[in-house]
């Protein structure tokens, strides 16, 4: 047996096609999920530890945000709810695991609806300060966030009525909308590379001046000194007088400024974001239009089901006067 046919016939999936789909999508969120498992442990790593660099060019500035308490239990129950769930997220979506394991397969959908909804939950509460908190990501937060809730409702309600059809469209759609996590980070690249090529000046992002200062905590004296000649507004903190004025830096790349790494993080990731949005909604509608012959056939199998519970009223017999 030749290797695709013995890993069609491994996965359960009858189309190649329908597999190659497969491992690019779930199977590379799983992978990109396995990756952030370092990020379990946000906020306790031990010096000369692997697990968090807090200062990392990934989210420059953002520790200083999630040493507050709640917000740091915020963005762990984030982390340890959707990680967790992108992993085991392949497992759902084998055919081999509905036909052979389908109690597994019940047991691990109930457990992936409620990772996913703490992850919406935390979400929310972490917004306004992940990744500058702006307004319009918190929109974006919130409109992601209610597209999965929606999604996981439809799904829900689909198996429960035994719409069998229903509830695999709205769940392909479910995790569509989730794994814009991670397109999104595929956007940021081209983003920046953009902006520094065609308007490296231009764009800047307003962040505190206690932020600022944070970020060169761990610097040479020298260069926080450096840091308020760009940032004169800033001075006053050296004095732990203001720790809420505001000041507009410039989006960059350099690592000599750290601000202006995170400035630039903070400038593309909503737009990122929603560009990952859509590409992976159209991404889905694309793959359920050409998979309408497993619509049709869970159709038929969601009718035999509901006859069987049922869901469905029998025809009445015709009497035998014609009336």
């Amino acid at each position: 047996m030749g290797t695709p046919q013995g890993a069609l016939r491994i996965t359960g999936f009858t189309k190649t096609s329908s597999l190659i789909y497969f491992l690019l999508t779930t199977g590379v969120f799983a992978v990109f999920c396995i990756s952030e498992l370092r990020w379990l442990n946000y906020g306790n790593r031990e010096e000369g530890g692997w697990w968090l660099e807090w200062r990392g060019a990934r989210t420059v500035g953002e520790a200083y945000w999630f040493r507050e308490p709640t917000m740091k239990l915020g963005i762990q129950l984030h982390l340890w709810s959707v990680i967790p769930a992108g992993i085991l997220l392949p497992l759902q979506f084998l055919p081999i695991m509905r036909r052979k394991y389908m109690y597994l397969h019940k047991i691990s959908g109930k457990f992936l609806f409620v990772a996913l909804m703490m992850g919406n939950i935390t979400a929310i509460k972490i917004g306004p300060r992940s990744f500058g908190g702006s307004f319009d990501l918190q929109c974006f937060v919130w409109a992601l966030s209610t597209a999965i809730t929606v999604s996981i409702y439809k799904a829900w309600s689909g198996i429960r009525n035994l719409h069998i059809d229903q509830h695999r469209v709205w769940v392909i759609r479910c995790w569509a909308y989730a794994c814009s996590i991670l397109s999104l980070r595929i956007w940021m690249t081209p983003l920046i590379l953009s902006i520094l090529r065609f308007a490296p000046n231009r764009y800047h992002f307003v962040k505190s001046c206690s932020e600022i200062a944070f970020l060169y905590t761990t610097r040479a004296p020298e260069e926080m000194a450096l840091m308020l000649t760009r940032f004169p507004a800033c001075a006053n903190l050296t004095a732990g007088v203001d720790t809420s004025t505001y000041v507009a830096v410039l989006a960059g790349m350099d690592a000599r400024y750290p601000e202006q790494k995170a400035a630039m993080f903070n400038l593309v990731f909503c737009s990122s974001g929603v560009l990952g949005f859509l590409l992976n909604a159209a991404l889905a509608e694309v793959y359920l239009n050409y998979t309408t012959d497993e619509d049709e056939r869970l159709k038929k199998v969601s009718v035999a089901r509901r006859k069987a519970a049922g869901l469905v009223p029998k025809e009445p017999k015709a009497s035998s006067n014609g009336t």
